[in-house]
């Protein structure tokens, strides 16, 4: 009976190694180191830069957030540095 079980065992374990084959990868596809435009020919507008201005009193700072935002500035930032002092951000 012993014997059996190891024959019928072994004859799955061969019929599994024939039967599971390798998987078969497409090959990668290079990516250009070049740029690609992609925009017809015409460049793209650069982002305006971010003004930066740094305060050592935290109501300084508050001020310019204000006078920021009566000018009708919508992106703007306000970062506390370490404990003294305070940057303003905006575009």
């Amino acid at each position: 009976m012993t014997f059996t079980l190891l024959m019928i065992g072994g004859a799955v374990a061969t019929a599994v190694v024939f039967a599971v084959q390798p998987v078969e990868y497409d090959k990668p596809v290079a990516i250009p180191t070049e740029p690609v435009e992609i925009t017809g020919g015409t460049a793209l507008p650069k982002p305006p830069e971010w003004h930066v201005k740094t305060f050592v009193s935290l109501n300084a700072a508050q001020e310019m957030l204000d006078h920021l935002e009566a000018q009708g500035i919508a992106e703007r930032e306000f970062v506390v540095v370490g404990n003294a002092s305070f940057v303003v951000r905006w575009k």
